[in-house]
């Protein structure tokens, strides 16, 4: 059994390494986000609202990540005020994409405002809002899914 210093160091060293394993940068990775939204889409309350949001899509998402959630997570609260039955993931829903918007680079100069998006019902502006995740999950999950294969190794 290792003491004194040598014992702290050797900690010290354990603990070093597996920080290094800790993938770096931001976790994009959402399929929490994804479920939740399915899952608002598969509600039957929605067929009733009779609201119009603006919905970017999946290239606008590639082009302006940031501007793209940002703008999902505005709708969203109108959607929140015009669902007074939503379920109660709904409410959290807007905080976590202006999360997202944060965590993402862009430069703005090619991004368009929110209000140049197409005006769509609810049921089409979540069905945007999941495609747009997915899009996203598909580009980041896999990068951490492959760095915890590399970190393993």
């Amino acid at each position: 059994m290792l003491r004194g210093w040598l014992a702290l160091a050797s900690v010290h060293l354990c603990f070093v390494c597996q920080l290094a394993a800790v993938p770096v940068g931001p976790n994009l990775c959402s399929p929490d986000i994804y479920t939740n939204i399915q899952t608002l889409i598969n509600s039957s309350d929605l067929t009733l609202l009779d609201c119009k949001l603006y919905t970017p899509t999946v290239p606008d998402y590639k082009q302006c990540p940031r501007s793209t959630m940002k703008c999902f997570a505005e709708e969203i609260k109108v959607l929140i005020f015009e669902w007074e039955t939503i379920p109660q993931k709904g409410f959290s829903l807007n905080k976590k994409l202006n999360k997202i918007a944060a965590r993402l680079n862009q430069t703005e100069s090619q991004c368009h405002h929110c209000e140049f998006s197409r005006e769509e019902n609810a049921e089409e502006f979540l069905k945007g809002l999941r495609d747009a995740i997915q899009a996203m999950n598909a580009q980041y999950c896999t990068q951490v899914q492959d760095q915890s294969k590399v970190s393993t190794v």
